[in-house]
């Protein structure tokens, strides 16, 4: 998708006006209907931010790591979303971590929007697109979420269940002093804390697993059997194809 040709020429003024990113997560990846659509602030006159007839909840967002660095490596953006309301904690808890789920990054200037000086819904950037690979850290205050290309991820099936490297089981939360295991997949309980780099922790507040292998090795042991749901190999199997 090219940069659209209004966005061209705004860029290229001196004071090409306020950029605004919009976010979508969309379930329908998973299987759901439903479609989160939120932003950072309102419209100047209090009302909610409109784009293309589609509100956009205010609701406090920041995010990095989309650029590319010419390493060869996709980008792995990282986005936290305020938790102080909960918008997004009942689908974390109720839809495993929303893993799966796509995201949708959508960038315009404030004058484009539906209540702006002239409105224009294909007046955008390229839509930056992405799937939730794993929510990195949750609590009480923000809820962060580690998000991958689509490209970059194990988009195979065998009978009834797509293949992942990573493991997709919900892991515990720990929120208000207290570790909640309602609809957890995972069944560690023990009280030794890793963070999700696999660093010891003395804090049961930063335990949150990484998903990967050596994370579940951490917590179970190398000789013990691994309760993880992951295909640790998928992609030197894929390679090999």
């Amino acid at each position: 998708m090219t940069t659209d040709a209004a966005i061209k020429a705004q860029i290229q003024k001196l004071a090409p006006g306020q950029l605004v990113e919009l976010y979508r997560i969309d379930l329908s990846p998973i299987g759901e209907s439903t479609t989160y659509n939120f932003t950072n602030g309102m419209m100047d006159d209090g009302s909610m931010v409109e784009f293309g007839t589609i509100q956009y909840t205010p609701l406090p967002v920041s995010s990095e790591g989309w650029e590319a660095t010419g390493e060869g490596k996709l980008p792995r953006p990282r986005i936290r979303v305020s938790n102080i309301t909960g918008v997004l904690q009942s689908a974390v808890v109720a839809y495993n971590d929303l893993v799966g789920c796509e995201l949708t990054r959508i960038r315009t200037f404030y004058q484009y929007l539906d209540g702006g000086s002239t409105p224009d819904p294909t007046a955008k950037f390229p839509d930056d697109v992405y799937i939730i690979d794993k929510k990195t850290k949750q609590n009480k205050y923000e809820i962060e979420f580690e998000l991958v290309a689509s490209l970059d991820i194990e988009n195979i099936y065998i009978p009834r269940k797509q293949a992942f490297g990573v493991c997709t089981w919900r892991y515990r939360n720990y929120v208000d002093s207290a570790f909640v295991y309602t609809g957890v997949e995972c069944p560690y309980t023990a009280a030794t804390y890793f963070t999700d780099a696999g660093a010891s922790t003395d804090d049961p507040a930063l335990d949150n697993c990484g998903r990967r292998l050596r994370d579940c090795k951490l917590r179970f042991g190398t000789v013990n059997p691994l309760p993880t749901s992951g295909f640790p190999n998928i992609k030197r199997f894929m390679k090999g194809r």
